[in-house]
C-alpha cells in the first residue's frame, strides 16, 4: 500500500520527477516510513532526513579543534548517533567512525561526536548529548534556537556556540529540491565537553564559509539562551 493520496501529492509537489513513480504506485518514501503513512508523518520523516551541509561540518571541526574537542578539522568525527546515509558527514568522519542510523539514544557516543538529531525529539537528544559530554565524551550538537528547557540546558553547559542562521539543509535522498529553502528557525552549534577547555575568543567569523556570505557569531560559554 503506498502513502495516502495527500502524502503522494506532497511528494509530487516537492519532486516533480516522482510523478512516474507515483503513477506506478511505487512512490519514493523516506527511509523507515511505514506504508500508508498520512501526510503529517511524511512531513516529519522528510524533516528528519535533512542533511547537514559540508560548510557547517567544516566550521564545527575548526571550532572543535580550537576548543581541544577534536585533534583535526578534516576527519574529526568519531561518531554520528543520528546518521543519515549519503550525507556530507561521511566526508568528515574518521576511518573508524561509528555511524548509528538507529538506536543512537540507547548507545554511547565515542567522542568527538557530531549530532544533528530529529528536531521533533530535540529535548531527548539534547539531554543525551549533555550526558555523553559529562561522561567525558565531547562533541558538537546542532539544533534550533528554542525557548524549551532543553535549549537552556545546552546553553548553560556549552563550552562555546556558533549561530549559523540562516541555514539551508542538504536535500534528503530522493527529493532533489526539498531543502533548498532556508530553515525558518534560528540554528546554533553547541560545543559540549566536560572539564576545563581552552576558552575561545568571542568574535564574528567572517570566514565561516556560509554560502550566503553571512558572518557567524561565535559565543564563549556559558552561552546566551
Amino acid at each position: 500500500m503506498p502513502p495516502s493520496p495527500g502524502a503522494c501529492k506532497l511528494i509530487a509537489r516537492l519532486d516533480p520527477e516522482a510523478l512516474p513513480r507515483l503513477a506506478d504506485r511505487r512512490p519514493w518514501r523516506p527511509p523507515g516510513l511505514a506504508e500508508g503513512a498520512p501526510e503529517a508523518e511524511v512531513v516529519r520523516a522528510l524533516a528528519a532526513a535533512w542533511g547537514t551541509p559540508a560548510w557547517v561540518l567544516a566550521l564545527a571541526g575548526r571550532v572543535a579543534v580550537e576548543l581541544g574537542i577534536a585533534e583535526r578539522a578534516d576527519a574529526w568525527i568519531a561518531c554520528d548517533p543520528a546518521y543519515r546515509p549519503g550525507s556530507a558527514v561521511d566526508r568528515f568522519c574518521a576511518p573508524s567512525a561509528t555511524r548509528l542510523a538507529e538506536g543512537g539514544l540507547e548507545q554511547a557516543w565515542p567522542g568527538p561526536w557530531w549530532c544533528n538529531p530529529p528536531w521533533s525529539a530535540s529535548g531527548r537528544w539534547a539531554d543525551k548529548a549533555l550526558a555523553e559530554a559529562a561522561a567525558g565524551r565531547p562533541g558538537v550538537f546542532l539544533g534550533p534556537v528554542s525557548n524549551g528547557r532543553w535549549h537552556s540546558r545546552l546553553a548553560a553547559a556549552a563550552a562555546a556556540a556558533v549561530d549559523i542562521s540562516p541555514l539551508a539543509f542538504d536535500p534528503c535522498p530522493g527529493l532533489r529540491d526539498f531543502a533548498v529553502v532556508n530553515c525558518p528557525y534560528g540554528v546554533r552549534l553547541y560545543f559540549l565537553a566536560a572539564g576545563r577547555r581552552p576558552r575561545v575568543r568571542p568574535r564574528v567569523l567572517e570566514d565561516a564559509g556560509h554560502p550566503q556570505g553571512v558572518a557567524c557569531a561565535l559565543w564563549a560559554g556559558p552561552c546566551s539562551a
